[in-house]
């Protein structure tokens, strides 16, 4: 059985590796030739999953219409731990017309299990990195403000931090052209507000951001995220 490794309430420890195995093989046996790319994105993706992360998938068919999105919600519901799937499908001629910063950010955080995303990198222009980041740190701003004003919500917070760790890669591979997927590891590579922004990320992963900073980290984002739109 998937997992191997049972707790003594019942609960099975989801094993990602042989989880994608056999989602592939039923994906496989469902779409046959009509199968372009699958890949995993996420903290499973980057190696820095906890118990609680999802299995974030990236399906490309050759075509996606409503008998295929009935056939891959089959195969998803056939799985364990099916609660735990999320991610994004489409079809392949949509992909291709897709916009070019959100490819950029696909190509570069997509971990490979079947085909390859090469047939997308032509369709990336200079300019989509440029792009991800001010509509990547617009957004940032824009839902941090709304948030210290109306909705007052750490969750809402942490899901900002979290995009902001995003943008922040970017905002790497456009200074140095490097892609640094690993929390740990473009933690190592930022310094001064960057690093602070990451750490306070960090503490929201690891609970230990609390709810009397609310206003002090939101503030915190709302300026650097202000920075990066000025800059970018």
């Amino acid at each position: 059985m998937l997992g191997a490794g049972a707790k003594e309430d019942k609960l099975w420890i989801l094993n990602v590796d042989e989880w994608c195995a056999e989602f592939l093989r039923k994906l496989e046996d469902a779409f046959g030739g009509g199968l372009v790319f699958v890949g995993l994105q996420g903290s499973r993706g980057r190696g820095e999953a906890s118990e609680e992360s999802d299995v974030d998938l990236v399906v490309v068919l050759k075509e996606l219409a409503p008998r295929e999105l009935g056939l891959y919600a089959e195969a998803v519901a056939s799985m364990p731990f099916a609660e735990k799937a999320c991610g994004f499908i489409c079809g392949e001629e949509e992909l291709r017309a897709w916009s070019a910063s959100e490819l950029f950010l696909l190509y570069h955080d997509t971990a490979p299990l079947y085909g390859s995303l090469d047939f997308i990198v032509p369709l990336i222009g200079e300019d989509a990195a440029e792009k991800a980041l001010k509509d990547g740190a617009c957004a940032i701003y824009h839902g941090c403000c709304h948030n210290r004003l109306y909705e007052k919500s750490m969750d809402v917070l942490g899901a900002l931090y979290k995009s902001a760790f995003f943008v922040m890669r970017v905002k790497r591979w456009h200074e140095t052209g490097r892609f640094v997927k690993k929390l740990s590891e473009l933690a190592l590579e930022t310094e001064g507000e960057d690093g602070e922004i990451l750490s306070a990320f960090a503490d929201f992963r690891a609970g230990r951001a609390q709810k009397e900073d609310f206003v002090k980290l939101s503030d915190a984002l709302i300026k650097w995220s202000a920075g990066v739109i000025r800059r970018s």
